[in-house]
């Protein structure tokens, strides 16, 4: 096991914060993001050494994966409770629009919205883009 896999493990054992399943679902994401850490070239990092170019890395692959803005949102909840156990808030943003993948940015599905037909009473469902 990497070091940073096995301080993150530690991390997540002796916090009791949420449920078991967060707890177990909290420490496979952070060991996944250890993973790729590790294969983007962080090879000596340990739990206290998150940088925000870590962050912007990691950020950036997921885009670059095409991954749904939730997923996302998910994994940087694991990296800000991550930052927050080794006292490096600011490290992570605590916005997700602040880091380009906010609510809107990143939809893939087409919008619908109810649109008014003229001088008729009905309505109708027409699709946009964003």
């Amino acid at each position: 096991m990497k070091n940073l896999n096995y301080q993150l493990k530690l991390l997540c054992k002796h916090s009791h914060e949420g449920s078991f399943e967060t707890r177990v679902g909290r420490e496979r994401q952070l060991s996944a993001i250890a993973n790729q850490l590790h294969e983007l070239g962080f090879r000596q990092l340990k739990a206290t050494s998150l940088k925000q170019k870590h962050v912007q890395t990691l950020v950036d692959l997921w885009l670059k994966q095409d991954l749904s803005p939730g997923t996302i949102k998910n994994r940087m909840s694991c990296l800000r409770w991550w930052a927050e156990k080794v006292n490096k808030r600011a490290v992570v943003a605590g916005s997700n629009d602040s880091m380009g993948y906010g609510t809107g940015s990143l939809c893939r599905t087409k919008a619908r919205r109810k649109t008014w037909q003229g001088n008729s009473s009905s309505w109708s469902k027409t699709s946009t883009s964003e």
